[in-house]
């Protein structure tokens, strides 16, 4: 019945994005190695530069995309808690075992045995690791998505009952402030 209601609704827009999306990032991580690493003509090497850049927008739509279907939800505390038992928490034990895989294999795959520091390892299982010689590479996406999923009922319950107004005075206070400390000028 869920499953015959979760196709009903899907939305065909969607997922084409989504494939986008998908062949982005794939672009992303594939033309990373092959034109930055290889000696290529100025001409392949320009094209390379601006597919990565093009490329580099995959993981933002997939962001915005999350958001435009899990800020309308109507959360109240059972859609919040299945939420968070059928998504948080399968990330994060999924997260921990690829974290202890890499503790285990990392140091054989690059020589010198399976010395390595129990004090970072967990460190980097409780998510208090920042030393860039023990995370993964792509731990920052995990950093990230981690919270957004922990505080996207929070800020969609916020949004729903603060006006329209305020949040754009909000944004532009917030735009403000990044573009005031974040130059090294004035």
């Amino acid at each position: 019945m869920i499953k015959n209601d979760m196709i009903k609704n899907r939305k065909g827009n969607i997922d084409v994005i989504r494939i986008f999306a998908m062949c982005l990032v794939l672009l992303c991580h594939s033309i990373e190695m092959s034109i930055f690493d290889a000696q290529h003509s100025e001409l392949i090497h320009n094209i390379g530069v601006c597919l990565h850049t093009l490329s580099r927008l995959g993981v933002p739509i997939f962001l915005i995309l999350t958001g435009y279907l899990l800020l309308p939800r109507t959360w109240d505390k059972k859609g919040i808690s299945n939420f968070y038992k059928k998504n948080l928490i399968g990330l994060i034990i999924s997260f921990q075992i690829l974290i202890t895989i890499n503790f285990i294999l990392k140091p054989k795959i690059i020589g010198g045995g399976y010395i390595r520091d129990y004090k970072e390892f967990f460190k980097e299982f409780f998510f208090l690791s920042q030393d860039p010689d023990n995370i993964l590479v792509q731990d920052w996406y995990m950093f990230f998505i981690i919270p957004f999923y922990l505080f996207i009922p929070i800020i969609s319950l916020g949004l729903k009952k603060i006006n329209i107004k305020y949040v754009f005075v909000i944004i532009f206070f917030y735009l403000f402030l990044l573009l005031l400390f974040s130059s090294n000028n004035i």
